[in-house]
Formats: C-alpha cells, structure tokens, sequence
C-alpha cells in the first residue's frame, strides 16, 4: 500500500516534464488513487497502534508523550531538515529564487491556515501529519487525564478529529471560501485535512478492539473499496472545480476507500514471487526519502541543471522529455536510496538506542 502511495505520487509530478501537448494527454489517466490520502492513512494506522498499545501498558504519562514525539521526530525531522538544507544552498548556488522561503519552514507552519508559498511545496502533507503527531497525542494526554479512561478518551478524540476538520470544510465552502482554489485552500490546508489522519486511527481501533468483525468483513470492505476506488476513477475528474465534491467530499471518500483496503492488507502475509515482494519492501523502505527527494531537487533543481551544463536540448531537441523522464526515474531511486541508507536508516536506529537508554534511566 506504501509502495502504491508513492508511486501515484511520482505518477502524477512526473507528467511536470512533459511537454504541452502529452501533459493532458498523461494526466487524462488519472488512477483514481490519491497517494498522498493512502500515506495519511497508513500513518494514521501506524500511530493509532502506537498509542493503543501505550494505553494498554502504561497510564499514559507526560513521559510517555515525550517518548512518542521523540520516536517520531527522530523519524522524520532530521531528514527533511537536511532537504531543505541542501534545497536553500542549491538554489543560492544556482541563481534560483529562494524568495518564497520563509522561518514557517522550520516549525511545519507555512501551510497550517493557508496555502504555502511556492517553494518545497510537496511539504504540505508532512506539514499535516506532524500537527496531527503533536496535536493528538496531546489532545489525548489531557482527555485522559480529566476521564481516566483511556479507550473513552481515545474513541472521544477520534470523533472530535473526524469532524472539525470536515465541518470546516464545509462551513468555507459554504461562504464561497475560495472555491476556485481548492487544492491550495482545502486540500493542502492542514486544519481542512487533520481528518483524514483520523481515519487511519479509527482503523487501528478496529484492528485492536474488533479483531473478529475487521476479521470477518475483510472481503466485503476490500470490494467497498474498490468501489470508491473506481467512483474516484470514473467520475473524480468530471465534477466542476468548485464543486462540493472537490472542495469537501473527496477526501472523505478517499480515506475511506484506504481504509476499507487496510482489513485484507493487514492479512496478507507474503508475496508468492520473492522478488516482486523484495521489490514492494524495497520502494516502502524508501518512500519517504522518495518524497522528500524527487520534485524539489529532482525535478525542478537537478534536472534543468543537468540539460543546461550538457546542452542536452542541443542534442535530444523536442524529445528531450523521454531523456528527462528517465532520469527523472532513476536518479529519484537511486539518490533516495543512498539517503536511506547512509542517513535515515542510521538516524532512526540512533532513536531506537536513545529511547532504549532512556526507557532504562531509573526515576
């Protein structure tokens, strides 16, 4: 399903190196499939079990919430810092505009209320998973406190985040908040899409406290889902671009659709052909590298560069797209996953050792 992500991801920035003419064409095949709600999803499965299982073991103090925010952050906020480091030098390096750069890059605040500005902009979805990351667990440490009853304060938590975020939504679309920019101003807005974390969370609660029923209903909610799915294929790109759908309905039916594939995925338990399974654990593993890697230093940095230096539209002319998109595809695998290796993967395993050493520190 990460691997899945990823690719609908690199599908749909991909078809930024085409020319005109075939850039309607490519993006007229659209999946239907909305990466960036299957990653949203997945992390919000990912933490719901996290915190579950703090529940069960442990009272849920304010070291426990430093413990998960560590573990978190030290997944993911090293890398991206290192990115955006290197994106703010380049640019300096090469005469590239870094005006749009502002301090809200360094708090995941450039998107929090409004749209972002034009730099690093594939930033908005981490931007929305690391509010989440704080404000939940935080939301949930207080609850509990005042209720001592942390399944109550869990499923309470997991309704109040369902619905503000839709209910904002549709109070904007409602007054004819920007209706005509809706991907700047609903989609990529993190207080207009905190719910569809929660839907990954509300899974995990499934998985954990209805084992037998996520169970049972594993077939009929993949086919549900492959329903929305072929809805979202069909019929997504028909409606207006101010339309309710557009503006508040789809990401509902996105995270649900996600969510009803999340019952059989969880099931399976291996891939017949070794190598296709080595291939979907290879891409997963990378994924994040992936997407911090491959539109802002790939696509719009390294790629221009590199048909300036070597004067590549002298040689290739109008089909120096088919070159770009070839490049495009390796050098984003390669370079992701050279950063795995020698910096995410050893930064997280830094992590497991201080939470280790820190577990073990008497009170």
């Amino acid at each position: 399903m990460r691997t899945i992500a990823i690719i609908t991801v690199l599908y749909q920035h991909g078809g930024l190196l085409l020319p005109g003419n075939l850039k309607q064409q490519y993006y007229s095949i659209d999946p239907g499939i909305d990466g960036v709600s299957l990653f949203f999803v997945l992390s919000g499965f990912l933490i719901g079990q996290i915190l579950l299982r703090i529940i069960q073991q442990t009272d849920f103090t304010k070291k426990d919430l430093w413990h998960f925010w560590v573990r978190r952050w030290f997944r993911t906020l090293p890398v991206y810092y290192l990115v955006l480091i290197v994106i703010v030098v380049g640019r300096l390096l090469y005469n590239y505009n870094i005006g749009a750069f502002t301090w809200r890059y360094l708090f995941f605040i450039q998107n929090f209320s409004s749209p972002q500005p034009a730099f690093y902009e594939e930033t908005w979805s981490l931007c929305i998973e690391e509010w989440f990351y704080i404000l939940f667990p935080m939301f949930f440490f207080m609850l509990h406190f005042l209720i001592k009853d942390g399944k109550k304060a869990f499923l309470l938590l997991v309704v109040g985040f369902a619905i503000f975020p839709f209910v904002l939504r549709l109070y904007n679309f409602e007054h004819g908040f920007h209706i005509n920019a809706w991907d700047g101003y609903y989609r990529k807005i993190v207080l207009t899409r905190l719910d569809s974390i929660m839907y990954g969370v509300l899974a995990a609660y499934l998985y954990v406290y209805q084992k037998r029923l996520w169970t049972k209903w594993k077939i009929v909610a993949f086919i549900l889902s492959l329903l929305l799915f072929g809805f979202m294929f069909f019929y997504g790109n028909t409606f207006p671009e101010d339309a309710f759908y557009n503006c508040v309905l789809q990401y509902n039916i996105q995270s649900i659709a996600a969510l009803f594939l999340l019952p059989y995925l969880s099931t399976v338990t291996g891939v017949p052909n070794k190598y296709v399974a080595a291939g979907f654990i290879f891409i997963s593993l990378i994924s994040y590298s992936i997407y911090l890697l491959h539109l802002s230093i790939i696509i719009i940095g390294f790629i221009p560069i590199v048909n300036k230096i070597f004067r590549l539209q002298m040689y290739f002319g109008n089909s120096l797209y088919v070159l770009d998109y070839v490049i495009f595809i390796l050098v984003t695998f390669i370079s992701s996953a050279l950063l795995y290796k020698y910096f995410e993967k050893p930064v997280t395993n830094l992590r497991d050792r201080v939470i280790h050493k820190e577990t073990k520190k008497p009170l």
